[in-house]
């Protein structure tokens, strides 16, 4: 069975991205207090903010399979497949796991609970491959 826990990337990573969903936002809020009245184009602007917010929370995961750490990105051609016997190190830090493989660094932004329970399972199943 496939573990899945929700992650967000590196800080300067997030920064950005969330920094972008949130002009969204903004616009939306400056539409609104321009127009001075709730119209359209206000309404349509924040559906969007709200839908890009859903996938940016919703559509980043970390699936560990029974062979392979997958890795689920906002745009799904970006997904990346990392194999147990690529990994050569797990570490944690607070709330930021760190996976580093033969070829990247890989830094995740998770819940504390959650970083510590994903660095166990990948360690045992480095420990095992």
């Amino acid at each position: 069975m496939d573990k899945k826990y929700c992650y967000q990337p590196d800080v300067a990573t997030s920064v950005i991205c969330w920094s972008f969903t949130f002009m969204i936002f903004l616009l939306s809020m400056l539409l609104w207090l321009e127009i001075t009245v709730l119209q359209s184009w206000t309404i349509v602007t924040f559906i969007i903010f709200i839908v890009v917010f859903a996938l940016q929370v919703g559509s980043r995961q970390i699936k560990l399979g029974p062979d392979r750490l997958l890795l689920n990105k906002v745009i799904k051609t970006n997904n990346e497949s990392i194999s147990y016997a690529d990994i050569s190190a797990v570490a944690t830090a607070g709330h930021r796991l760190l996976v580093k493989t033969k070829h990247n660094e890989y830094e995740l932004l998770m819940k504390k609970s959650n970083v510590q329970e994903v660095a166990q399972l990948l360690r045992n199943k480095i420990a095992v491959v």
